[in-house]
């Protein structure tokens, strides 16, 4: 089996809860040469923990070390990373979100060689129930109508507390750095007020970008955000969407920080059936995704439920990833596929701040990287 000698930049609360881990036991395919941080202090002590050889703050001094791939785990947008590892010919890994803007979307797609050389994390495209939920989606008769999504978000540390994880107090934040993501956000949004602009940053590209993705598949491209509202405290969304061929969709998103119980869930209704996927906090290893098919047999209603395995979606994703390096695979959750999200994001962030409903892809003659 080819063993991959991967870097990993980011030694945050992922890297230590599930990427790491599982490349530690996913040792016959995959070696982990060194780790890489801004904080120097938390990337030894990082290094320490999973026996890597190699720390460093500056993931450049690794371009010319025989590292064959990169997982850019980092916070914040992921473009100006990749633009670097892509130009210097590397594999790459990247959690979500891609990038802040279509335009940051569309470089990355002209630095690429081909086309397995770059993939993005959405670890529940890879989750065993999300898996059998998109089968029985594709099998409904005559199409689904309808999408539900609903998120409710507790303070990540609830559940992130028994993962012991490394902290290690960081340098002082960047008192430019706001002003600079907030500029990039209105590249993407246009004018918006700062509530909008920190809530596209932070619930819609930090937290929504999974289940836009998700439903994406599920359904159908979303074709137009028909409504978008984000409340005054900027953690709570709600927004409604049309998808191409019909369907309608509604999503919310709330943020309850002091109550541990997380929710995610995706309905899906068709005329004579019903598809629920309910899935578990991401930081809770091995938690089966549950899926619900309610359907009528003989007259009378049915329904069936599924908790399909116990495999890991963030190690089902590194298996992918290993499988693209290996086999020359093109990966299923693409630059392009990330793009698309990001577009519905802005879109969202856009009828929020417009009041009005907005499409995806914006008005005029198609631009290079628009199609999808």
């Amino acid at each position: 089996m080819t063993k991959i000698r991967v870097g990993v930049i980011g030694c945050g609360p992922i890297a230590q809860m599930m990427h790491l881990p599982h490349l530690t036991a996913m040792g016959d395919r995959f070696e982990v040469a060194a780790v890489c941080d801004l904080n120097g202090p938390l990337a030894r002590r990082v290094a320490e923990r999973f026996h890597v050889p190699e720390w460093t703050t500056d993931y450049r001094t690794l371009l010319t070390q025989p590292v064959d791939a990169f997982l850019v785990l980092t916070s914040g947008s992921h473009a100006g990373i990749c633009l670097d590892l892509l130009h210097a010919g590397k594999r790459v890994f990247v959690e979500k979100p891609l990038c802040y803007t279509p335009q940051e979307g569309e470089r990355l797609i002209a630095a690429r060689r081909y086309p397995d050389q770059i993939m993005v994390g959405y670890m529940k495209r890879h989750d065993p129930g999300y898996l059998k939920a998109l089968a029985l989606a594709r099998a409904v008769g005559g199409g689904l109508r309808a999408a539900d999504v609903l998120v409710l978000h507790p303070e990540e540390a609830l559940y992130q507390e028994h993962h012991h994880l490394v902290e290690i107090s960081a340098p002082a934040p960047d008192p430019g750095a706001l002003a600079r993501q907030r500029s990039a956000a209105r590249e993407a949004v246009g004018e918006a007020d700062d509530l909008v602009l920190d809530a596209y940053i932070g619930v819609l590209l930090g937290s929504m970008v999974h289940d836009v993705n998700a439903v994406r598949h599920l359904v159908g491209e979303i074709e137009t955000v028909r409504s978008c509202h984000i409340g005054a405290d900027g953690r709570s969304v709600f927004a409604a969407w049309t998808f191409t061929g019909g369907a309608v969709g509604r999503t919310g998103w709330f943020f309850l920080p002091e109550l541990r119980h997380y929710v995610e869930r995706i309905d899906l209704y068709a005329d004579a059936e019903r598809i629920g996927l309910h899935f578990p906090s991401p930081y809770l290893r091995n938690f089966p995704t549950a899926v619900t098919h309610e359907r009528m047999e003989g007259g009378a209603w049915s329904e069936s439920r599924f908790e399909v395995g116990y495999q890991e979606a963030f190690e089902e994703e590194l298996f992918a990833f290993h499988r693209m390096l290996a086999d020359g695979r093109a990966p299923d959750t693409s630059l392009e596929d990330a793009l698309a999200d990001v577009r519905v994001l802005a879109a969202m962030a856009r009828s929020a701040a417009s009041g009005r409903p907005e499409a995806p892809l914006a008005a005029g003659p198609p631009r290079p990287g628009d199609a999808l």
